[in-house]
């Protein structure tokens, strides 16, 4: 094993010649969980984009706005996801400390844990960095662990972050205590915490989750492809005016939602086009509440979106009013998105990149969830009124002043 010498004088704590022990690490569990960590890095940055970066409409122009959190969000939750499930996983100390009869340091030992100490310091302050706000969000299980047993630890040690700038030798003289032994208590602490919560099961449940979404997700796309190999894919955001002064509040947006899904159903005019779409409830930090959707159309009736979605924006602002809906269509309002357009169902680079996009939606309220959407529906699958071929080829070529016309005006 590899020995350090920690000082060559003896100092009030650390006796001369005091030894630093430490083992090469055996990386099979860091592997593995690593492994783990990087499937859902992905997922992990796309929500922080979404949530830290919007597009927004000043005099006619689109300016792509960052947060000042962006790319902070995934950051934190990740490692601290991806660390809590290595100390769940890993039994022992991070260090032992031997000490003289005179109560000083001759030797300390580095075990596989202690590797991961120098990551303590800037997580824990992750967890209580105020703009990006970890408080305000549901995590991932492991995250959300953590985050709770060191923010009940900090009321104990108020300057823990500052013991774990310290190297793990160093003696802290307000607990009277070693700053690697402050970090063998908190891992501790934190395996405490998993076996009083059943961990092991809540993330088993939670990946069941995850894979029931998909597979719902899944099965939604393939009715869709079965009625028509050829659909032409339009994505779009439903949401409001960053400069609002104050933001719409759930309640509210989830009542246009609601009044927006039924014009869209009463309009015979799409109903001829649409087989089917996909939406999902969604929160940015300049957004506030929006909805992303994702438009299945009839490839032979709707070869260009730019007709269709500029009904949808129609409907979406007339159902807001007072100037305050916003309508983000890709390609038209920023950078296009590769899920739009036509695909067919043996094309399969964009099938992948559809079902890419798909698996986000049903996923992404398992990984990072504003506290304030708790309980409520994240994301959910949309029918047109007209199913029948006969009658969406028929009022295709019909004006708009049908019933479905009339229904919108009327309301």
């Amino acid at each position: 094993m590899p020995i350090k010498k920690l000082n060559h004088r003896e100092n009030p704590w650390i006796a001369e010649g005091a030894r630093y022990v430490y083992k090469t690490p055996d990386n099979k569990t860091h592997q593995a969980i690593l492994k783990y960590s990087l499937v859902n890095r992905r997922t992990l940055e796309r929500i922080d984009h979404d949530m830290t970066r919007s597009y927004e409409e000043h005099d006619g122009k689109f300016y792509d706005v960052l947060a000042k959190t962006w790319g902070r969000l995934a950051h934190f939750v990740r490692l601290i996801d991806w660390l809590t499930c290595i100390v769940v996983n890993t039994g022992g100390n991070a260090f032992d400390f031997e000490l003289r009869s005179d109560g000083k340091l001759v030797q300390v030992e580095e075990h596989e844990l202690g590797q991961y100490y120098g990551l303590l310091r800037h997580l824990i302050r992750g967890v209580f960095h105020e703009e990006v706000g970890l408080d305000r969000f549901i995590l991932m299980p492991y995250a959300e662990l953590f985050r709770d047993v060191v923010t009940r630890y900090m009321k104990w040690h108020p300057f823990l972050d500052e013991c774990f700038d310290k190297l793990p030798t160093f003696f802290d003289t307000n607990t009277r205590r070693y700053c690697g032994d402050l970090a063998n208590e908190l891992f501790d602490a934190i395996r405490r915490e998993a076996k009083a919560r059943q961990i092991n099961q809540i993330v088993t449940a939670w990946k069941a989750d995850c894979k029931r979404a998909r597979d719902r997700m899944v099965k939604f796309k393939h009715e869709c492809f079965a009625k028509h190999p050829r659909l032409y894919v339009m994505p779009l955001e439903t949401a409001y005016r960053s400069e609002l002064p104050e933001p719409v509040s759930l309640e509210q947006a989830k009542k246009h939602h609601a009044k927006f899904v039924n014009r869209l159903r009463a309009n015979a005019k799409f109903s001829a086009v649409a087989i089917g779409g996909v939406w999902s409830l969604s929160w940015g930090e300049r957004k506030g509440h929006y909805f992303r959707w994702i438009f299945l159309l009839d490839a032979e009736l709707a070869q260009d979106a730019t007709e269709w979605a500029e009904l949808v924006t129609s409907i979406w602002l007339d159902v807001v009013q007072d100037g305050t809906g916003f309508v983000r269509v890709p390609g038209i309002s920023d950078h296009p998105s590769p899920i739009a357009g036509l695909i067919a169902v043996d094309d399969p680079v964009k099938m992948q990149a559809l079902d890419e996009e798909l698996d986000y939606i049903a996923q992404k309220g398992s990984f990072i969830q504003p506290k304030e959407t708790a309980g409520v529906r994240s994301w959910g699958t949309w029918v047109p009124a007209n199913t029948r071929e006969n009658r969406r080829r028929k009022v295709a070529s019909k004006p708009e002043s049908d019933a479905g016309a009339q229904m919108l005006n009327a309301s």
